[in-house]
């Protein structure tokens, strides 16, 4: 149900999902969770793990909608997925992003030339890292 005054979907269950335009997002899983299960997790909410994208819009406009989006908070995000070869093994690393810097400068892309403060960069799965789930609409 849509908030008559701020215009933001709220509902009375302890999870809740948000419009943010073309996707929903699930409010932060303020746990942290491991790779592996922050995709069980957002699976088992018919969602995936948020991507760069989504990440962007849920952090410049947290505060308009209602969502908690912790400056210099590393998140699991569903984009890139690398391998990372030390010492004769290779293991894999996975996408992560955090705002870094107050405002909304602290929000933009490093790639869409708007701004240079979203930091994304990678790590491995066995860290415990906050998700965000989104379901596309």
């Amino acid at each position: 149900e849509m908030d008559a005054v701020t215009g933001v979907q709220t509902c009375a269950l302890p999870i809740c999902w948000v419009d943010i335009g073309p996707t929903c997002v699930q409010d932060t899983d303020s746990a942290g969770r491991t790779y592996g299960d922050a995709i069980s997790y957002c699976y088992a909410q018919s969602a995936r793990v948020c991507d760069q994208q989504d990440h962007v819009v849920i952090c410049k406009e947290s505060a308009s909608l209602g969502l908690s989006y912790a400056n210099q908070q590393w998140y699991w995000t569903g984009d890139r997925h690398w391998e990372r070869y030390e010492s004769g093994v290779t293991y894999p690393a996975h996408a992560v992003a955090r705002r870094y810097g107050a405002g909304d400068n602290g929000c933009f892309d490093n790639y869409t030339g708007a701004g240079s403060n979203m930091k994304v960069s990678w790590d491995y799965g066995n860290k415990l890292y906050p998700v965000f789930c989104c379901r596309d609409q």
